[in-house]
């Protein structure tokens, strides 16, 4: 299994997918943050930016794995190689791209503190009812924004995993050859 898991991590259509999908969840997320930066957020853009990487990781899942991951499993099944379940690739390429993205958000969070630091400071125009103290919002604010919104993206991510499995086939038969 650890040899299969090796391989499936090693191919150039995974590498590829997991390069993508990183990237393209790190620059979507941060072009918008910084977009909206400009004036200050306003509480719908604080609640809107929870929600937003992890929509652009559901969009992503959705548009890129089945592409990507079928192109490697029909490569694999015509050259009669071994395959990992499905569940087990798209899980892999998933976590694997989240951590890229962590990683270029944490990398750039150590350059520019603002975005992670408007968004937390934003959190102080919810009303105090919620019970937070002011040296909690500044402990958050000390925190990289993709780790801040983590677990909303983590759980958003997830659902499109298992949705992106219904388009992922056995032997990558969503891409036919068309003569």
């Amino acid at each position: 299994m650890k040899i299969k898991i090796l391989s499936f991590i090693k191919d150039k259509n995974v590498q590829t997918l997991i390069l993508i999908n990183g990237i393209l969840l790190f620059f979507l997320t941060y072009i918008t943050c910084v977009s909206l930066q400009v004036d200050g957020y306003s509480l719908s853009e604080v609640v809107f930016l929870t929600l937003l990487p992890g929509v652009y990781c559901f969009v992503l899942i959705l548009a890129t794995y089945p592409y990507f991951i079928n192109k490697h499993r029909k490569s694999n099944f015509s050259n009669s190689l071994p395959l990992i379940h499905k569940f087990f690739q798209v899980l892999i390429v998933f976590v694997l791209s989240t951590l890229f993205y962590f990683v270029l958000d944490i990398l750039i969070f150590n350059v520019d503190k603002s975005i992670s630091y408007d968004f937390a400071i934003s959190l102080l125009k919810i009303p105090s009812e919620n019970n937070l103290q002011s040296h909690e919002i500044e402990e958050y604010a000390n925190e990289p924004f993709s780790i801040q919104t983590g677990m909303i993206t983590f759980s958003i991510g997830f659902i499109a995993v298992l949705l992106s499995l219904l388009f992922i086939k056995k032997d990558g038969g969503l891409l036919k050859d068309r003569y």
